[in-house]
C-alpha cells in the first residue's frame, strides 16, 4: 500500500510540473464542472510541441506516452 502511495505521489508531482509548464508557454486554462482546471485540445496540442514540455519531460524521465497521456488528463474530451 505504501508503494501506491509513493506511486501516485510521484506521477501528481510530474503532473504538477507539468501543468505549470504548460502554463508557461502560453497556454490558455479554463474551469470546468467542479472547479477543475483544464487545457483546450488545441492549447493542448501547442504544448506538446513546446520544447519547454519536451525538456521538462526528458528531465523527468517521462516517455512521450507519459506526457501525452498526462496533458489528455488535463483536457476535457
Amino acid at each position: 500500500m505504501r508503494l501506491a502511495k509513493k506511486i501516485k505521489r510521484e506521477q501528481d508531482r510530474r503532473a504538477m510540473k507539468l501543468f505549470l509548464a504548460v502554463l508557461k508557454t502560453g497556454a490558455e486554462v479554463e474551469e470546468g464542472e467542479g472547479g477543475k482546471l483544464f487545457i483546450t485540445e488545441e492549447n493542448m496540442m501547442k504544448a506538446l510541441s513546446s520544447p519547454a514540455i519536451k525538456k521538462l519531460a526528458n528531465q523527468s524521465g517521462m516517455t512521450n506516452r507519459e506526457t501525452t497521456k498526462l496533458l489528455q488528463e488535463m483536457q476535457i474530451g
